[in-house]
């Protein structure tokens, strides 16, 4: 009996030194903690399982995809604008691309009655287009022309048929505008009668159309053209009442 306690005494003797058998409890953990302490070690501390799963075919850089993307698409279109720029400049100073020339070679009133406030007239006028370009030819489409008196009064206006020029090449255009009791006020219908009482009456026209250069195969985008030939004077003749252009042909502005 007393080794039996003496033995037991000597079990549950709380141990200070270093290292404890394997019997005995080291001073200052309890003998529980010391049953449930772990039997394996890691060598470093396993990450959490939600930073180490994805999902398949996740993308864990998902985030500068989309912006990246987005740069790139700037980058060329930057490019490509910029290359197509560098091409049109080219192409423009080696062409040089210059505007028709146009000039009044004829022009005829006829048939000019005046009421109080309407008039009734029929021009006819031929124009001479010149294409001044070495290299490019012209195409003209859409165009318009009107008769104006007094710089901005319109009288009449017709279309004139599409053409097209060579390089280095003239055109004639004749075409004829007409005005049945247009009402144009009294100021302008007494304007005109005294005007021709004196011997003449200035006239104007103006055509509206668009162009397009080409070189071979290759066309450029149109082009709106403005004309103004003002003032044309039409000189009267006192025996049958019609006025032909009188002095030299009269240059156009084309702008």
């Amino acid at each position: 009996m007393a080794t039996s306690s003496s033995d037991a005494t000597h079990c549950n003797k709380t141990v200070t030194g270093y290292p404890a058998p394997i019997n005995q409890v080291v001073s200052g953990y309890p003998a529980a903690a010391a049953a449930a302490a772990p039997t394996h070690y890691y060598a470093f501390r396993p990450l959490p399982p939600s930073s180490v799963y994805r999902p398949l075919g996740s993308n864990p850089y998902n985030y500068s995809v989309r912006p990246t993307l987005f740069y790139r698409m700037i980058i060329f279109c930057v490019a490509v604008l910029s290359i197509m720029t560098v091409l049109a400049l080219i192409a423009y100073l080696v062409l040089k691309p210059h505007l028709p020339e146009f000039r009044v070679e004829s022009a005829a009133v006829s048939q000019l009655n005046a009421t109080r406030s309407e008039l009734t007239a029929r021009w006819i006028f031929t124009l001479v287009v010149n294409n001044p370009n070495k290299k490019l030819g012209i195409g003209y489409d859409r165009l318009e022309a009107s008769v104006f008196y007094g710089g901005e009064l319109g009288l009449a206006a017709s279309q004139l048929a599409p053409f097209s020029q060579d390089k280095k090449n003239q055109s004639t255009i004749e075409f004829q505008l007409g005005a049945i009791n247009e009402y144009v006020g009294e100021n302008v219908v007494d304007r005109i009668l005294r005007s021709r009482d004196r011997g003449s009456v200035d006239f104007g026209i103006r055509v509206l159309g668009w162009i397009r250069f080409r070189c071979g195969s290759l066309r450029t985008r149109e082009h709106m053209i403005r004309v103004s030939c003002d003032p044309i004077r039409i000189a009267y003749s006192l025996h049958n009442g019609t006025g032909t252009l009188t002095g030299q042909p009269e240059k156009c502005e084309v702008y």
